[in-house]
């Protein structure tokens, strides 16, 4: 992955986010005018690209995707017909279980595999007990 994108409700949520961002030392782009949406950027880290975008209106995916781009990446018709339309989804079952580790697919590489086989086959439930930190370090007083 190299890229991703957070929303604000508008320019001027835009503007104070640029303005904080910049304020901590950190090179940021735009706003940038792309028709269907403001977007500023930035550098993330190890070199993710971090984009905060506001739009007005829903943007219409049909005028942004590019025919020349899906042909290239060999996009069938069918294919794309799912990513504009993905198939609905509504749990019935209850929650569903973590899959089975697999190297293959993406996980938090942070985390040593071993410890990370043993967290995702405990019961979300056991995740929540065990790993949340909701008192916050520092005491306030009123």
């Amino acid at each position: 992955m190299q890229h991703v994108a957070f929303n604000v409700d508008s320019l001027d949520d835009l503007l104070a986010m640029r303005d904080r961002i910049r304020s901590r030392g950190v090179t940021v782009f735009g706003p940038l005018d792309h028709g269907m949406c403001h977007s500023i950027y930035f550098a993330g880290p190890e070199d993710l690209s971090l984009e905060v975008a506001t739009s007005a209106q829903p943007i219409d995916g049909r005028a942004w995707i590019d025919p020349e781009v899906v042909g290239l990446a060999g996009i069938s018709a069918e294919e794309l017909e799912r990513f504009r339309n993905p198939i609905s989804y509504k749990n019935t079952e209850g929650p569903v279980p973590n899959p089975d580790f697999d190297p293959n697919v993406p996980w938090q590489r942070g985390i040593p595999q071993e410890m990370y086989e043993a967290l995702i086959s405990m019961p979300d439930e056991v995740v929540t007990e065990q790993m949340s930190e909701n008192v916050p370090p520092v005491l306030v007083e009123d």
